[in-house]
């Protein structure tokens, strides 16, 4: 099953990839130099008065595919254990899961199980 997260790194929370490198035991050096890269991307247009506008500039980065699948292998770990998966792999915004079952009905409940699951992450 072929999902695509629309949007996925530009809606992504930006914390979660740092965190995520520092989980998997990523040097100190690497995962901080990715949260600095999340920090204060941010373009400020000021206007007279009043007027102030911030504007996020982290999307459309080159590095974002690399970046989503550091994001999402918690979630692809967890339909991993709860046995509803055979083999998931993601890349940019795209996800692919594999199940099995022994019949039709359980097929698609399994996929029902994944997608829900994806979502529930994304929220």
């Amino acid at each position: 099953m072929f999902v695509d997260i629309e949007d996925a790194f530009d809606s992504m929370w930006p914390p979660a990839v740092p965190c995520n490198l520092k989980d998997l035991d990523t040097p100190q050096q690497i995962w901080e130099i990715i949260r600095d890269y999340f920090s204060e991307r941010k373009v400020v247009v000021e206007g007279t008065g009043e007027n102030k506008r911030s504007y996020n500039t982290a999307k459309g980065i080159p590095l974002g595919p690399p970046l989503w699948d550091i994001a999402i292998q918690p979630c692809l770990e967890e339909l991993d254990q709860r046995g509803d998966v055979c083999g998931g792999v993601a890349f940019a915004d795209d996800v692919a899961n594999v199940t099995s079952g022994n019949s039709r009905n359980q097929i698609e409940v399994r996929a029902g199980a994944i997608l829900c699951a994806l979502d529930d992450w994304c929220s």
